[in-house]
């Protein structure tokens, strides 16, 4: 018996890495010239909010993730010919008491999701919502 349920947690195992193998082979994936490492936000184009210094953007193998002033952020990203597409956000749920740290977070996660293209000139990395700068980041 206790054979059989090593044997069937090894299955399982087995198959839980080969499905997220699948998945990854599958996302989506940054474009040729495409800026992968960390992004600090230096600025963005909304003055509802002021942009708090400990966002940031983390870019590798079709990934994008950082922290949102409070809380912690990844999901799928398309980089490919100066587009760019953000999917669906996993957001932690960590309590954000600091209403300017809120206002932050909402403001930026609101704009990461409107974002449509991006360049680099290779000290900063720009993205932009219908040819206008909406998020400007800073190499870490």
């Amino acid at each position: 018996m206790k054979k059989m349920i090593v044997a069937a947690l090894g299955l399982l195992l087995t198959v839980l890495v080969a499905g997220c193998t699948s998945a990854n082979a599958a996302g989506p994936v940054a474009g040729a010239g495409a800026p992968v490492g960390g992004w600090v936000l230096e600025a963005w184009n909304d003055p509802s909010a002021v942009p708090n210094d400990g966002i940031t953007l983390q870019l590798a193998d079709g990934l994008v993730s950082g922290k949102a002033a409070c809380n912690n952020y990844s999901g799928p990203v398309m980089m490919d010919n100066g587009n760019f597409s953000v999917g669906t956000l996993a957001v932690t749920r960590m309590a954000c008491l600091d209403a300017g740290l809120a206002a932050a977070e909402d403001t930026y996660l609101r704009l990461l999701g409107e974002v449509t293209g991006w360049f680099s000139d290779g000290t900063s990395l720009v993205l932009t919502t219908n040819g206008a700068e909406t998020l400007r980041f800073k190499t870490v």
